[in-house]
């Protein structure tokens, strides 16, 4: 019986795949294609050739697919692996025809690109080297504001006062800009990024007129930042393009510009426009609750795709399909009932954001209606969307060990049905270990380094995350106690790091929505959260976030509080180290006079966990919550290392629309009201706080206390010999699980 077969760029589709290297007269020898590969083995099996898993060694090279690569239900255990060096899937073209010319006074490359402009959107991605080159902004640094916002209906909120029209400063638009209809102003603001391209001016009222809406105010109320109206950036505007490495494409010549970056030669430099949004479909049939089955990519590296602008709002977009053809999406429906406007934003298609989490966007490895499958070992670079999509009806999915560096969304996204949605979309036993993703964001900034949305019993554990824009693990989509999809998830041994990075705002190392008993948040190293106004948070329970664990996690050098509880109840947080934050320690918070939430009179359970203060309170009230009995919190150490005494208990510190007394009380008070009888203030005697080492010797009083403190090194991504079992890849036609229950 044949297991394996191979591929290789120097083979042909023709041959028979059972040798690695071509023969001697070749006639015979390896494929030539994936594509060549599934369909050989549907031959073989057709042919009773082949029994079980087989094996598709792929030789080092450079692949490039006319289509996405898209498995059918007919497909069945199959490995894809590299044989022995680099194997790439690449999504581009590589640029050839350049002529030096001139733009803006810089000496630039120019090449025509009518040929890749045939049936095909503009272009959005340049590779030069390898390496993602920016389009060309206006201003180079610092931002541009807004002036004014004419359809604003006064107090009208966030939600439902969206604008596809804004008044600019004298100046800040040039009407002989060339091209102003590919010009886009960027405006990043709360926490998404609104991309609105220029649909006309008007000089005489300075009146910017959009193609698309925005979905939140651009006016600023007072915590959203310190300006009256929003702040932006034009992109991809052709005398704004001054700097090496920036790049052009005129869509009315056809003709792509770049300015060379120093060492960079004509002939010698490869430039490559992306041409797909996607790569690998694992698309089963929802229909005939027929699933893809038992498809395994191991050591490959995805490259080079675009991105394209928001579409499909409330649906599951798909870049390959026809919009008529797409379904409603159950994400969308609650986010719908709780957060839009009255207008029937929801029935605009031409929307300006992909909004929280960028939720809506799709993937360039795409799953739906699948099971048994893997992504292992890859790298995932220079990509547009999220890298990797889990749509919904999907189970037993395993994406581990994998590189995510330079994608334009996020890592991995997960969704599936809410409580009222279809039962066949239902998604679970996702698990998402030993991943390393960087530089996430680069293109949709609300993207997160892992999303769950609607699913449960997924394990997300010993990540490194860093350097995005928004959160790092964000699990959960419903606000409110209604019954939530998302349950006994468990997120563990995760480094998540250098996030925020001052663009955003309302974000968290760990972020969580909605009530979801059996959720364990564990063991996990998070640093270094900037939000851009409000909102750097460690680990935010946000929105009735209930019935969940958070022990033994580590969170430290955060510009707003470590630890963000926006309503909930019945949450145990226990073991954990909270330090150095920027404002206090902790925030609870949500008005009870908007008749949102009548708030539980126990939020949660607080237990063996270390406040290391840095001259703020451990507890910032804006709600006057201490006044009602809502925190059960005892055993805790308490130090303010600035002022090496014990901390501020709680800072009342309310908000304009709150009726409270800005007051404060200490930790003697604390106890006073029964809170933290046996809690004890004392310097935990960390080795070095300031470096991050909160390791402690024999004699720290945290062992008075029974605390237990985190082991950093058992967080982020493992050594290959570490990492759990090798998952057995036979098919399994009873459907039992990958990994532990």
């Amino acid at each position: 019986m044949i297991t394996t077969i191979y591929v290789s760029t120097d083979g042909s589709d023709d041959w028979n795949g059972l040798q690695a290297e071509a023969n001697r007269d070749r006639t015979d020898g390896p494929l030539a294609t994936f594509d060549g590969a599934r369909k050989r083995v549907w031959k073989m099996r057709d042919q009773n050739m082949t029994v079980g898993v087989v094996t598709v060694k792929v030789q080092p090279g450079t692949y490039f697919f006319a289509n996405p690569l898209s498995f059918e239900t007919r497909d069945k255990d199959i490995v894809f692996e590299a044989d022995g060096g680099e194997v790439i899937i690449d999504g581009s073209i590589e640029v050839d025809g350049f002529e030096e010319g001139e733009a803006n006074g810089k000496t630039c490359w120019v090449a025509s690109i009518t040929h890749l402009l045939a049936g095909r959107d503009m272009p959005r991605s340049l590779f030069v080297g390898g390496e993602r080159r920016p389009r060309s902004q206006y201003p180079k640094t610092g931002n541009l504001v807004i002036e004014d916002v004419p359809d604003h209906k006064g107090d009208s909120g966030l939600f439902d006062a969206a604008a596809s029209r804004f008044v600019i400063k004298e100046g800040d638009f040039d009407p002989n800009w060339r091209n102003p209809s590919q010009i886009e102003a960027i405006v990043n603001h709360l926490w998404i990024e609104e991309r609105m391209p220029v649909k006309e001016y008007d000089p005489e009222r300075r009146m910017i007129s959009s193609t698309h809406r925005s979905i939140f105010s651009l006016k600023n109320s007072s915590w959203m930042g310190d300006t009256p109206c929003a702040k932006y950036v034009w992109e991809n505007v052709f005398e704004a393009m001054t700097e090496p490495g920036e790049w052009y494409v005129d869509l009315s010549e056809e003709l792509l510009y770049y300015i060379p970056r120093d060492g960079e030669v004509i002939g010698d430099t490869k430039v490559n426009i992306s041409l797909h949004k996607q790569l690998v479909r694992f698309h089963g049939d929802i229909d005939s609750d027929k699933k893809i089955e038992g498809i395994h990519f191991d050591g490959i590296t995805f490259q080079h795709t675009d991105w394209l602008p928001s579409d499909g709002w409330g649906k599951w977009w798909d870049p390959e399909t026809e919009p008529h053809t797409w379904r409603n999406k159950d994400s969308f429906s609650h986010f719908n009932r709780n957060n839009l406007d009255q207008e029937g934003l929801a029935k605009t298609s031409k929307i300006a954001t992909v909004p929280q989490a960028a939720h809506d966007l799709p993937g360039v490895i795409s799953f739906e209606a699948a099971a048994n499958c893997s992504i292992r070992n890859c790298t995932l670079r220079g990509l547009g969307l999220y890298a990797i999509d889990v749509r919904g009806a999907c189970s037993h999915l395993r994406f581990q060990g994998n590189t995510f560096t330079d994608i334009g969304g996020g890592g991995v996204k997960v969704d599936g049905a809410e409580r009222n949605g279809d039962y066949r979309l239902r998604t679970h036993r996702i698990y998402i270990g030993d991943n390393t993703m960087k530089h996430i964001g680069e293109v949709f900034p609300p993207a997160t380094g892992v999303l769950i949305c609607h699913a449960d019993h997924n394990l997300v554990e010993h990540n490194e995350i860093s350097h995005l824009y928004y959160t790092g693990i964000s699990v959960g989509w419903v606000w409110g106690y209604d019954e939530n999809p998302s349950h006994d998830n468990v997120i563990q041994y995760n480094y998540i790091h250098d996030i925020g990075q001052g663009r955003l705002s309302d974000m968290g190392g760990i972020y969580t929505l909605g009530n979801q008993p059996g959720t364990l948040i564990r063991g996990n190293h998070i640093h270094d959260v900037a939000g851009q106004h409000y909102g750097g948070w460690g680990i935010y329970l946000d929105e009735a976030s209930s019935q969940m664990t958070v022990e033994q996690n580590i969170v430290y050098r955060t510009n707003s509080q470590s630890f963000h509880e926006h309503w909930g109840r019945g949450n145990v947080v226990r073991h954990n180290v909270f330090a150095l934050p920027g404002t206090e320690g902790v925030v609870l918070a949500r008005e009870e006079h908007d008749n949102y939430i009548q708030y539980p009179k126990k939020g949660s359970l607080w237990s063996r966990n270390v406040f290391y203060m840095k001259g703020k309170a451990v507890h910032k009230d804006s709600m006057t919550y201490f006044d009602q009995d809502i925190l059960d919190s005892d055993l805790n150490l308490f130090w303010d290392s600035v002022n090496n005494e014990a901390p501020l208990y709680v800072d009342f510190d309310p908000w304009p629309m709150v009726p409270a007394e800005g007051r404060q009380i200490t930790l003697e008070d604390a106890k006073k009201q029964g809170l933290e009888r046996n809690s004890i203030a004392a310097d935990p005697e960390f080795k070095d706080p300031q470096g991050g080492d909160f390791t402690v010797g024999e004699d720290s009083p945290v062992h008075q206390l029974g605390i237990k403190i985190l082991d950093v090194s058992e967080c982020g991504p493992r050594t290959p010999e570490n990492r759990m079992p090798k998952v057995d890849l036979s098919y399994r036609p009873s459907g039992e699980v990958m990994f532990a229950d």
